[in-house]
């Protein structure tokens, strides 16, 4: 009836616009961390290392947005872990967890360096989407497996959980432009001949 379009625009499909979109967002923010790591190499500013990489982290995140890498870990770690049901069904999100509060243990000294209105953007930037992928996600596996899975709440859930991850990235894209807007006034750009 609608030419095989709804599930391309359903939010809570992996491949579908609203994956493209949101891994779209993240290579872009990919970019701008890479000038920011340009612009401290060329200024002498410290934690250049740190801008690359969170460069390299958005650029794997863009990938794993468009292709579900994450996906593939969950039958495996439900194995490993005897996960049937509940909180965890989405086993990935175990990983990550960590993952995430390695990443931002790490990042503490570079967050301190920052302007605070940069500083607080990245800190509500990365709520707001960790909430969502990790929260509402955990959330979306409780009602998968104790409600029965895939009907409007859970759709709704999964279209949350995407919402949350698309304002996360858009706050650091906005926070990302303004540090970048204040850090020079125009960025040179050089072509290599080939």
């Amino acid at each position: 009836m609608l030419w095989g379009l709804v599930p391309l625009l359903n939010m809570n499909a992996e491949m579908s616009v609203a994956a493209w979109y949101s891994s779209l967002l993240l290579i872009v923010s990919a970019g701008l961390f890479a000038i920011a790591a340009g612009i401290a190499r060329q200024t002498g500013a410290p934690f250049a290392r740190s801008w690359t990489g969170l460069a390299v982290v958005f650029v794997y995140l863009s990938l794993d947005e468009a292709a579900s890498i994450h996906e593939w870990s969950i039958a495996p770690l439900r194995e490993r872990f005897g996960i049937t049901e509940g909180w965890l069904y989405f086993a990935w999100v175990v990983p990550a967890a960590a993952l995430v509060v390695i990443f931002a243990l790490a990042y503490v000294p570079f967050l301190l360096r920052l302007p605070s209105t940069t500083r607080t953007g990245f800190i509500v930037a990365g709520m707001v989407f960790v909430g969502g992928a990790l929260g509402v996600e955990t959330i979306s596996a409780w009602y998968n497996t104790t409600r029965g899975g895939n009907d409007y709440i859970y759709q709704l859930i999964g279209a949350v959980e995407e919402v949350f991850e698309m304002a996360g990235i858009v706050i650091l894209l906005m926070t990302l432009i303004s540090y970048l807007d204040d850090q020079t006034e125009s960025i040179p750009l050089r072509f290599v001949r080939g």
